[in-house]
């Protein structure tokens, strides 16, 4: 095992009457994920309980079991394949430390976080997971060791910190928030003025939004031209990019790609990433880009129905575009158009299959 490579143990809770094989099915997404941070998950537990344990997410016996994987199966990270309070994962690392004072215990907010920063090139980007990761942490900030303010210098982040030290460093905590804030409005500002230029000259605009990895950036380049890179991994773009349709039409047509989304991210997450889903909200037409190849598709379909929700995005301007037919069969093909009747388009962005279809449909909304 490299350095960079880690053994993690990934845990839920579920409710006494759920059936565990059906949310160890769900794990799939979770080991998709670590695998991008050089982890592999070698165990997969499921606690049955009414209500996860107020203080440390699961219950005592549960930790002391843990414990003992740590130990002898050399295990770095606890996932808690959930959205946990931040002062519960604090509670739960600390009464690991004595086991292994380096152990991290994440939650699917930690390591989308993670997979954030590792993917992460632009500034604007840069501060957006670092606003994140600010509002996320909560305690730990100022409780474990290589948190966030410790990464930076000074020593800050320390275990065993003194009354003193914490109130000081809430304050820098809270003058950090704020200051990151205000360079995030000030690059939302620039935004919208870009955006209102491109209003004024009569430009209509395209956003691609999705679930990740569902083919966003291909159908981009197609669409545009460009070759922005492509690879088969969640999360690939953390920015917005802009491009004008590489088709002849009577009015100037802009595409957007931007950040693919996901199961359970957190509101935080979603708020701290405004800059960049700016495009998407004030976009004229939206294409939801799925991947008509998944197994999940209808939940993911879902998921991202109710993420658009939240921002008051009109489902009128929403066009489903069934990305990668070419890898499914035609009987599965006329199941979809049977399911989602109306505004969808059925295309392959890598072949090329349904684009021109899609350049008609675009002419036809847009005259």
């Amino acid at each position: 095992m490299t350095q960079n490579q880690f053994n993690s143990l990934a845990i839920k809770v579920i409710g006494p009457h759920d059936h565990s094989s059906d949310e160890l099915q769900k794990f799939r997404e979770i080991e998709s994920l670590v695998s991008v941070l050089g982890g592999k998950i070698i165990v997969k537990q499921i606690q049955h309980r009414l209500f996860p344990d107020e203080s440390t997410y699961i219950g005592k016996g549960k930790i002391e079991e843990i414990k003992d994987l740590i130990r002898y199966s050399h295990i770095r990270v606890i996932i808690l394949n959930d959205i946990v309070n931040p002062a519960q994962i604090f509670r739960l690392e600390k009464s690991l430390w004595s086991t292994d004072p380096n152990i991290k215990v994440w939650d699917r907010a930690d390591v989308i976080l993670e997979i954030f920063d590792k993917r992460a090139h632009s500034s604007e980007a840069k501060l957006q997971i670092e606003l994140a990761r600010m509002k996320h942490l909560g305690p730990r900030i100022y409780g474990l060791g290589g948190g966030l303010l410790s990464r930076q210098g000074g020593g800050i982040g320390m275990r065993g910190l003194g009354e003193t030290n914490i109130e000081i460093m809430k304050r820098q905590i809270k003058d950090k928030l704020r200051l990151t804030e205000e360079k995030l409005k000030k690059i939302i500002h620039s935004r919208q003025e870009k955006m209102l230029y491109r209003k004024k000259g009569g430009y209509k605009t395209i956003a691609l939004v999705g679930y990740t990895n569902a083919g966003k950036t291909t159908l981009f380049n197609n669409l545009t031209g460009k070759t922005k890179k492509v690879e088969n991994a969640v999360f690939t773009t953390l920015d917005s990019y802009v491009g004008k349709l590489n088709h002849q039409t009577n009015k100037p047509i802009l595409i957007s790609d931007t950040i693919g989304f996901i199961q359970d991210l957190p509101p935080s997450l979603i708020q701290a990433f405004k800059s960049t889903l700016l495009e998407t909200l004030t976009a004229d037409l939206i294409y939801h880009v799925i991947d008509s190849s998944d197994s999940e598709i209808e939940r993911k379909i879902e998921m991202v129905n109710e993420i658009l929700a939240e921002f008051n995005i009109e489902s009128n301007k929403v066009v489903y575009i069934f990305n990668k037919i070419d890898t499914i069969s035609d009987s599965k093909r006329q199941l979809l158009n049977r399911l989602y009747p109306g505004k969808s388009l059925f295309v392959s962005s890598a072949s090329g299959e349904g684009i021109n279809s899609m350049l008609s449909s675009i002419h036809t909304i847009f005259p």
